[in-house]
C-alpha cells in the first residue's frame, strides 16, 4: 500500500496544479489608461478608413445610373 507521505505528497501537486489552470498568471503589459488609449486610436483609424472609402466612393460617383430625365426620355422616344 502507498504510504500516507506519498498520498499527501500527491495531493498537493494536484491542488498546486489546479490551482496554477486556474490562474493565468497575467501580468498586464498596459496599464487601463494606455489600453483605452490604444482602443480610440483603433477606433479613430476605422474611422477614417470609412471616411476615405466614402470620399472615394463619392469621387466616382454613384454605382446606380442616374435615371433620365423626362426631356432626354422624349428625345429617346422621338
Amino acid at each position: 500500500m502507498v504510504s500516507r507521505k506519498a498520498v499527501a505528497v500527491l495531493l498537493m501537486v494536484h491542488v498546486a496544479v489546479m490551482l496554477a489552470s486556474q490562474t493565468e498568471a497575467f501580468v498586464p503589459i498596459f496599464t487601463h489608461s494606455e489600453l483605452q488609449r490604444i482602443r480610440e486610436k483603433e477606433r479613430n483609424k476605422g474611422q477614417k478608413k470609412s471616411l476615405i472609402v466614402q470620399q472615394r466612393s463619392e469621387e466616382v460617383g454613384p454605382l446606380d445610373p442616374v435615371e433620365p430625365t423626362e426631356e432626354e426620355e422624349n428625345e429617346v422616344i422621338k
